[in-house]
């Protein structure tokens, strides 16, 4: 049974401070990846944490962006956690985190719906929070999926490089221009290469 407004918005007034904040960041996980950044206002995300809107800017001076990149960052950190890591194993990680990734795209998941949704925004704090995602992604894809603990600047601009192609890859999969099987395929073959083809 939905409790009532003053009832709610009490219980969001006793939250400790980083609890609070961790709630404002997991409602505009949701919110964000329902709406999209440009169709989400402030309001929305407040009504559905059950707060006002001005104990949203308490938390993020710079309002919706500065909350946009707590919950980009945020969503970053669930997507990696749901991967396995074992850098001994290399290339033979790429096939299992390749499938969980896409398992990802397939049911919608709000945390890779904000994250691919990010590439297509501007705004300076989004776009510095989008590169330095995509950098640590292709390091942590470098050192397990690839097996090079010590990746060279070469490898993880190649790596950056992929990145931007392997959201292609995606948007013609969901589009159905081409079917799952042929993006792991083509993954698989196109990966690996350039890591052999940018290392000494």
């Amino acid at each position: 049974m939905a409790k009532p407004d003053g009832e709610t918005n009490e219980r969001a007034k006793r939250l400790p401070p980083a609890e609070r904040r961790r709630h404002l960041v997991a409602v505009g996980l949701d919110v964000f990846a329902e709406r999209g950044y440009a169709g989400t206002e402030l309001s929305d995300i407040a009504a559905a944490a059950g707060v006002g809107r001005p104990l949203i800017y308490h938390y993020f001076e710079g309002g919706k962006e500065d909350l946009y990149v707590a919950v980009l960052e945020h969503a970053w950190g669930e997507v990696i956690e749901r991967l396995e890591v074992d850098p001994e194993r290399g290339r033979g990680m790429l096939p299992t985190n390749l499938g969980a990734y896409l398992d990802l795209v397939e049911v919608g998941d709000p945390a890779i719906t904000v994250i691919r949704a990010s590439r297509r925004l501007e705004g300076p704090q989004i776009e510095a929070a989008t590169r330095k995602s995509g950098m640590l992604l292709a390091r942590g894809i470098a050192i397990n999926q690839l097996g090079l603990e010590d990746p060279p600047a070469r490898v993880l601009v190649g790596l950056l490089g992929f990145l931007s192609f392997f959201e292609a890859l995606l948007q013609g999969w969901t589009e159905g221009m081409i079917t799952r099987a042929d993006l792991e395929r083509i993954v698989a073959a196109t990966l690996p290469a350039i890591a052999d083809a940018t290392s000494d």
